[in-house]
C-alpha cells in the first residue's frame, strides 16, 4: 500500500490490519473496507490514497452543468526496494535516499529497525528514488525501547541519572532508537541519547540491544549501585515449575538430582575439578563462552542486581551465594558475533588481555574459574565445516586447564537455513562430543523447542526477553520466554555441579 505517494510493504501478517488503520490515521472499520478481498500475504503491495483524501472525500453534488472531461490516470510509481546490507541501520537507508527514519519505518510495517538482516528488503516510500552520495555513518543504532514496555505509567521514564528517584527528562515510547553513550559500573543503568540529541538514563532491560553491541566496551560513567526498576528479588515456595520446563526426575534435600535436560554430570566432572583445585581455580567462579545470547544484559546480571524471582525454584538460592561474583562479569570470550574461529583467535581479544592471547584463554587466566558455560555455534553457519575440531580444541583446552566444560545445545539450524549443512549438524556435534569426552551438557534446545517460536526472537535465533524486562522470573507465565529459560536451566546445570562436584 501507499500513503499519498508512498508505496508500502506488508512484511508481516499478524496485527497487519491495526498497523494499516494506524499508518493512515483512519478508523480499523475504514482500512478494512479497502483491504483487498484475497488474504494478506506478506510481501502483498496494497495501494491506499492519502490520509486526506481518506478523510475528506464526499458525495458528489448533483451536475448543474456540462460534464467536464475525466481527468487523465496517472500511472501508479513502481514502488523502490532497498535489500539491506551488512552493516546497515535504519539512519544509514535514511540518509542515503534523503527522507527520515520515521517515513521510511513507516513504509514497513511490522519491521523492527533495530533487528535489520542482511538481505531484508525495504520498501522505500519515495517513487523512483536513487541513492544519494555515500555517507559516513554520523549516527549509530544501538538499542531501541523494547516493544509493549510501559513503566512508570506511561512509556519509558529518560531520567537525568541513574535510578527511578532521579528528574524525568522525557517518555520514550517502543521502538524509539537510541545512541548508548555510557553504563552504570554494574550495567544496570544506561546512558543513552535519542535522534533530536536528547540525552538521560533508562534501566538496561527496558531495551532491545543489538547484538553486536559488547556491554564490556561501554564506558562507565558512574559507578553509583541503585537499585533497578524491577522490585523482585524474591524467592518463595511453590509447586510450579513453569511451562516449557520439564519436571525434575527425582528430587532430593537442597534440590533436584537430575533433570531430563541436563547430563553428564559424574566422575569425570569431579577429575576436571580436582585436577583445577591443584591449579589454583576458583571453586566459585564461572567463565562465560559464547556471542550475543550470552553478552547481553538479559542473562545471568538481573541475579547480580536483584531482579529475578524464583518463584518455584528457590532451591537454586544457595547456588546463586555461592556463584555470585561471577554474574556481573563481561567475558572477553562472550561477545555478539562470536563463533568458534573467533573465540580462539588471538586477534579477536580485547584490552586486557596479553599478546597472543586468544580471548578462551584471557577470560580462564583472568576468572580462574571451575566451571565454563560454553553456548557457541550460530555464527559457525558458514564456516559449519570446520566447527568439529574448533570445538574439540575449545574442549581440549579447557580440560586441559582443570575446568569443567558444560557444552550447550543452541535455539537454531542457522547452518542448514543459511548454508548447506545437513539439519542438526551443530547440536549433533555438541551433543556427540559432551559424551565422548563425558563432560555435563545442558540441551537447552530440547527445552526451548517447547516454547513459542523457540523462545526467539523474529529471526529466530537471538533469545527473546518479557518487554517487561522480568528476564530471571522463574513463574511459569515468564518461562514462555527464551532468556528466562536460559537462566533458570544456567542456573539448575550449576546448581547439580556445586551440590554433587565442587562442594558435595
Amino acid at each position: 500500500m501507499r500513503f499519498g505517494q508512498r508505496p508500502l510493504t506488508l512484511l508481516a501478517v499478524g496485527g497487519a490490519l491495526l498497523a494499516i488503520a494506524a499508518g493512515l490515521g483512519v478508523a480499523i472499520s475504514t482500512a478494512s473496507s479497502r483491504v483487498p478481498a484475497v488474504p494478506v500475504v506478506p510481501g502483498a503491495v496494497t495501494y491506499y490514497p492519502t490520509p486526506t483524501s481518506l478523510a475528506t472525500a464526499t458525495v458528489p453534488a448533483t451536475a448543474t452543468s456540462a460534464p467536464t472531461a475525466a481527468p487523465t490516470a496517472t500511472p501508479a510509481p513502481t514502488p523502490v526496494v532497498y535489500v539491506v546490507q551488512d552493516g546497515d541501520t535504519p539512519w544509514d537507508i535514511a540518509l542515503k535516499y534523503r527522507m527520515s527514519v520515521d517515513d521510511l519505518m513507516a513504509a514497513n510495517p511490522g519491521v523492527n529497525p533495530a533487528l535489520l538482516r542482511s538481505g531484508a528488503r525495504l520498501v522505500i516510500p519515495i517513487a523512483g528514488a536513487a541513492p544519494a552520495v555515500q555517507v559516513s555513518r554520523p549516527i549509530t543504532l544501538d538499542a531501541m525501547v523494547s516493544n509493549l514496555v510501559n513503566v512508570d505509567g506511561v512509556n519509558l521514564a529518560l531520567r537525568k541519572g541513574p535510578g527511578t528517584s532521579q528528574d524525568l527528562i522525557a517518555r520514550l515510547p517502543a521502538f524509539t532508537p537510541l545512541k548508548i553513550l555510557g553504563r552504570t559500573e554494574d550495567s544496570a543503568w544506561l546512558k543513552v541519547s535519542n535522534t533530536q540529541g536528547l540525552e538521560g538514563w533508562v534501566f538496561t532491560l527496558y531495551l532491545d540491544i543489538l547484538p553486536n553491541l559488547s556491554m564490556a566496551s561501554l564506558d562507565i560513567l558512574s559507578r553509583d549501585v541503585v537499585r533497578p526498576p524491577i522490585q523482585l528479588a524474591v524467592s518463595t515456595p511453590s509447586t510450579a515449575t513453569g511451562s516449557g520446563t520439564p519436571a525434575p526426575t527425582r528430587i532430593v534435600s537442597g534440590g533436584p538430582a537430575s533433570y531430563p535436560y541436563i547430563s553428564g554430570i559424574g566422575a569425570r566432572s569431579r577429575a576436571i575439578f580436582a585436577a583445577g583445585q591443584k591449579l589454583g581455580n576458583r571453586p566459585g567462579s564461572v567463565a562465560l563462552v559464547g556471542d550475543s545470547n550470552t553478552d547481553n544484559p538479559a542473562f545471568f546480571k538481573p541475579f547480580a542486581w536483584g531482579t529475578y524471582d524464583l518463584a518455584g525454584f528457590a532451591y537454586l538460592q544457595p547456588t546463586i551465594d555461592f556463584f555470585k561474583g561471577s554474574f556481573l562479569h563481561d567475558s572477553p570470550a562472550a561477545v555478539g558475533g562470536f563463533n568458534t574461529t573467533k573465540v580462539l583467535d588471538p586477534a579477536n581479544a580485547r584490552a586486557g588481555c596479553l599478546p597472543g592471547e586468544s580471548p578462551l584463554r584471557c577470560e580462564y587466566r583472568q576468572t580462574k574459574p571451575s566451571v565454563a558455560l560454553i553456548l557457541i555455534g550460530t555464527g559457525d553457519q558458514h564456516t559449519w565445516q570446520g566447527y568439529e575440531g574448533r570445538l574439540r580444541q575449545i574442549l581440549n583446552e579447557t580440560i586441559d586447564l582443570g575446568i569443567i566444560p558444560v557444552l550447550i545445545t543452541k535455539a537454531d539450524d542457522l547452518e542448514t537455513k543459511d548454508n548447506t549443512a545437513p539439519l542438526g549438524y551443530i547440536n549433533g556435534i555438541i551433543i556427540r562430543l559432551a559424551g565422548e569426552y563425558g563432560t555435563p551438557l545442558l540441551n537447552l534446545r530440547a527445552v526451548v523447542d517447547t516454547l513459542p517460536n523457540k523462545g526467539c526472537i523474529a529471526d529466530g535465533f537471538h533469545y527473546n526477553k518479557p518487554a517487561d524486562g522480568q528476564a530471571a522470573n522463574f513463574s511459569a507465565a515468564y518461562l514462555q520466554y527464551g532468556y528466562n529459560q536460559r537462566n533458570l536451566t544456567a542456573l539448575q546445570v550449576l546448581d547439580l555441579l556445586r551440590r554433587q562436584v565442587i562442594a558435595p
